[in-house]
């Protein structure tokens, strides 16, 4: 099982432990009641440097950098790196009790091959190594 099955997987159990059913609607089985969690608003100022960091009011948000990159040697690479923050319910909470799992994918490409790596760990115990600060959005 990949990081991103067992994620949905996670969201999954956790709706259906909550609520005692599951919910197939939404956006990666997490339901489309949004109960709890703050709504994207057409209009909304952006505030740079702090909307560059998590906003812990929303259920899922991500951070992605691309790049074509051109070696010495003249071969080409593309590179991808993406951090995925998602709640499994509203509110902050330290601990296990946290309900924040982060999803961290990259990946090289050469004209031959692609490399990946994925991780996936819950944020309240550290086990993640995010750090939202300085760019804390609340």
């Amino acid at each position: 099982m990949n990081a991103k099955t067992l994620l949905v997987a996670l969201i999954a159990l956790s709706m259906t432990v909550s609520t005692g059913h599951s919910q197939s609607q939404g956006f990666a089985g997490l339901g489309s009641d949004a109960k709890g969690f703050a709504m994207p608003e057409r209009g909304h100022p952006l505030a740079f440097p702090s909307d560059h960091g998590a906003h812990s009011d929303y259920r899922i948000e991500w951070w992605y950098v691309t790049a074509n990159l051109q070696g010495e040697d003249g071969k080409r690479y593309g590179a991808q790196w993406t951090l995925f923050r998602s709640a499994l319910g509203p509110g902050v909470a330290q601990g296990f009790a946290d309900p924040k799992i982060w999803l961290g994918h990259a990946a090289i490409t050469t004209e031959n091959h692609q490399y990946v790596a994925e991780r996936l760990a819950t944020g309240g115990v550290g086990q993640a190594n995010v750090t939202t600060e300085p760019f804390d959005g609340r």
